[in-house]
């Protein structure tokens, strides 16, 4: 029997220390990532004068590209393809002081990255294995995932702004688990805001909602 209570003692400490683990990824560790970002953007030196009028020139026009690119100019970069990650890495590039071209058979953003979502997400499946396998490469996925989300809310407001999303939860146990502070306080506010979203829930299966942000394009 006492062989028993320390098994039980042992997977309750286990249990105990899993969970405040699990909290202290879901919630200290992004505030840290945010305190560090806000650090590094307060200590940027302010532009120079060539980079300030680097930006105030206008943009060169498509007749203007083409020509550039047919009069036997040599690029640094050649990126083929317009999608979502073909952009990236033209702007990337271009953002590094590379002189850049990119070319796409159709239409910009007319293939794949055409039917996404449009959200710009952090990657919170990821974060389930990360947590329920231990791993810790998808962890760090998530992290990075969430790094750049965020640099991109930063550096492009005025392409990209949190959208905040609200998902039922049928189960206290998942209220807990995602925020914990925040289901202990504000989860029966969330509720009726729950029941006049989704009419066709019931009493008996909604105990609350989880709110997140996510990236989303203007």
């Amino acid at each position: 029997m006492s062989a028993l209570r320390k098994l039980a003692k042992r997977l309750g400490i286990i249990a105990g220390l899993s969970g405040v683990g699990a909290a202290f990824l879901l919630e200290a560790v992004p505030k840290i990532n945010e305190a560090r970002r806000t650090k590094a953007l307060l200590s940027r030196p302010k532009p120079n004068a060539a980079e300030v009028e680097r930006f105030q020139k206008p943009l060169p026009t498509r007749a203007e590209n083409l020509e550039r690119m047919s009069s036997g100019h040599i690029f640094d970069v050649l990126v083929i393809g317009g999608g979502a990650t073909g952009a990236g890495i033209a702007v990337d590039a271009a953002s590094r002081g590379l002189s850049t071209c990119l070319v796409e058979r159709l239409d910009f953003a007319s293939g794949t990255s055409s039917r996404s979502t449009k959200l710009i997400h952090g990657g919170v499946r990821y974060l389930q294995k990360a947590v329920f396998n231990l791993d810790l490469e998808q962890f760090r996925m998530v992290n990075e995932a969430l790094s750049e989300r965020a640099n991109l809310i930063d550096i492009a407001p005025h392409l990209a702004y949190p959208l905040p999303i609200m998902l039922p939860v049928y189960n206290l146990t998942a209220l807990g688990f995602f925020h914990p502070i925040w289901a202990s306080a504000n989860f029966k506010e969330a509720y009726p805001v729950t029941c006049v979203t989704h009419p066709g829930t019931s009493a008996t299966t909604v105990c609350g909602a989880r709110v997140g942000d996510s990236g989303f394009p203007s």
